[in-house]
């Protein structure tokens, strides 16, 4: 770290190991940055929460929902929902392993897009794949959700 320090005025890390990102930033006399591990992915969010923030002053009172599996992708906006105070639930297979701890879960892709603001999905593995053909993200599935905002904006009209 010694060396970088000497070179860098910040350091962005992209690596599996959160713990190694940990340990480089403990030694390092300049800002280390986690890009990404396999356990959290927190550059990603809060681009993505500073995108949405350009477009929708409301941003922090959206209903955010995952489709997805327990991932780093899911971790992290679960972790940034807890900081920021968002409404957040996780939409995903039943007994399969998916469920984010701590998060609300439903299973049921309709309910779940119904009262939605912001749909979150990751990339799956090919083994996850068949679990979750019924959660694609549909135009059919994105219908639902643009209809409960619809009718939202339509009644305070």
């Amino acid at each position: 770290m010694g060396y970088l320090n000497n070179w860098a005025d910040g350091i962005v890390v992209r690596h599996g190991s959160l713990r190694l990102v940990q340990e480089m930033a403990a030694y390092s006399a300049v800002p280390v940055i986690n890009a990404m591990t396999s356990k959290d992915h927190p550059y990603e969010i809060l681009t993505d929460l500073y995108a949405l923030s350009k477009r929708r002053n409301d941003f922090l009172d959206l209903q955010y929902t995952f489709v997805g599996r327990n991932n780093n992708i899911g971790n992290t906006w679960f972790e940034a929902a807890q900081a920021f105070g968002l409404r957040f639930r996780q939409c995903c297979p039943k007994d399969k392993g998916c469920e984010i701890a701590g998060a609300v879960v439903t299973h049921d892709l309709d309910e779940a897009m119904r009262g939605s603001d912001v749909v979150l999905t990751d990339s799956l593995p090919p083994d996850a794949l068949d679990d979750f053909l019924p959660y694609q993200i549909t135009v059919q599935a994105m219908q639902k959700a643009y209809l409960r905002r619809r009718r939202k904006y339509v009644k305070s009209a």
